[in-house]
């Protein structure tokens, strides 16, 4: 699974990550043109010296060979772009062209140098979208996302459905999570419970015009993150302190892989090593060879949301305010660095070169800046 944000869906309460699945989503028929805490220092992560000013050198900036692609360095900082304003942004993702973004009631599409925004998010009869989009995750030619108790689909250039639902309390639960893997797209609730249908489409059990998604776990807790692989489910139990894996295909329960959590959250699922955010403030690692206990990759956060994750780092928003754009090497082997402030941020994402993310409120922003 390519992750952006992730995007994993995987989600703390009021943030979300859009993800990239096996496949690219554009928006309604888009051209085809490819492609904080303030006081923690800046490290320079590169481990070859060099003898440039890597607090003002756009060519050398926080650290020796990351360039700022054109761009200013000030305080070892890159200068973030505005590629565009948006009302009230609730979910972000990126594939190779564009930048998907979630609104109220609605998602849109921007090319990734900046542009105009195109709505192309809607509901069943061409109407607005049953909620705000949250939790969402790109595979292939689809959309998935989560907004009040409904999972919605809709591939690009078309209407949406509401893809499937909890559907079996009164009142209809929220859902907590939404992830895709393996041609499954699956959701956690906030009843505790965790269900799954192919993406495809889900069968309809109770013949009303909403479908079900088969039970794989309950009593769960706040399930509050969710990450998927071809033959793993793994989510957070925020609640218990507790991250939980289900082996896929093997009819066993699901087991704790890692206990003692303090509120976790958000996590993702790259190549088998699990990366997940606690609320109290550090962001943790769990090796997929499961020789050892989770290891604390950064600590001392305020109110860390919205993790994302490369071949070298793990990136997330840092704070509320007074927050920033944060990373450290996926191997703990470099101090968490600031990479950008980041007033009010919502949701992150990255691709092979830039970082983007939103900010909230009715004066929102997608920016980026470079690696």
């Amino acid at each position: 699974m390519r992750n952006l944000i992730v995007f994993a869906l995987s989600v703390s309460v009021g943030a979300c990550s859009l993800l990239l699945d096996d496949g690219y989503t554009s928006g309604a028929a888009p051209p085809d043109d490819g492609a904080s805490d303030a006081s923690l220092p800046l490290e320079a992560e590169a481990s070859v010296p060099c003898t440039a000013d890597v607090q003002r050198d756009p060519l050398n900036c926080g650290a020796c060979g990351r360039s700022c692609l054109g761009g200013t360095c000030a305080a070892g900082q890159c200068a973030a772009t505005v590629l565009a304003k948006v009302d009230s942004p609730s979910c972000l993702g990126v594939d190779g062209a564009f930048a998907y973004i979630g609104g109220p009631s609605v998602l849109y599409y921007v090319p990734k140098n900046g542009g105009t925004l195109v709505s192309f998010g809607r509901g069943p009869a061409g109407g607005p979208l049953n909620g705000t989009p949250r939790f969402c995750t790109l595979s292939g030619e689809n959309v998935f996302y989560g907004a009040n108790a409904y999972v919605g689909r809709g591939p690009r250039g078309a209407n949406f459905d509401y893809f499937a639902f909890e559907g079996v309390v009164n009142p209809d639960p929220a859902v907590r999570a939404v992830a895709v893997g393996g041609g499954q797209v699956y959701a956690s609730f906030e009843t505790g419970r965790i269900g799954t249908c192919p993406t495809s489409g889900c069968p309809n059990k109770d013949g009303a015009t909403n479908q079900d998604l088969a039970i794989l776990a309950a009593g769960e807790g706040d399930p509050a993150g969710l990450t998927a692989t071809s033959t793993t489910l793994t989510w957070t139990n925020r609640t218990a302190g507790t991250v939980r894996q289900l082996v896929l295909g093997t009819g066993a329960a699901p087991t704790t892989v890692a206990s003692g959590q303090e509120a976790p959250t958000e996590i993702v699922d790259s190549s088998g090593d699990l990366f997940w955010i606690n609320q109290a403030g550090t962001i943790m690692k769990r090796s997929a060879d499961n020789a050892t206990m989770p290891k604390t990759l950064a600590t001392g956060l305020d109110t860390p949301t919205s993790l994302v994750v490369d071949a070298q780092f793990v990136y997330w928003l840092n704070g509320v305010d007074a927050a920033s754009v944060m990373r450290v090497a996926r191997d703990g082997s470099t101090a968490p660095t600031i990479l950008a402030p980041a007033e009010k941020p919502v949701a992150i994402a990255v691709d092979a070169t830039y970082v983007y993310w939103i900010t909230g409120g009715p004066s929102g922003e997608l920016r980026r800046i470079p690696k």
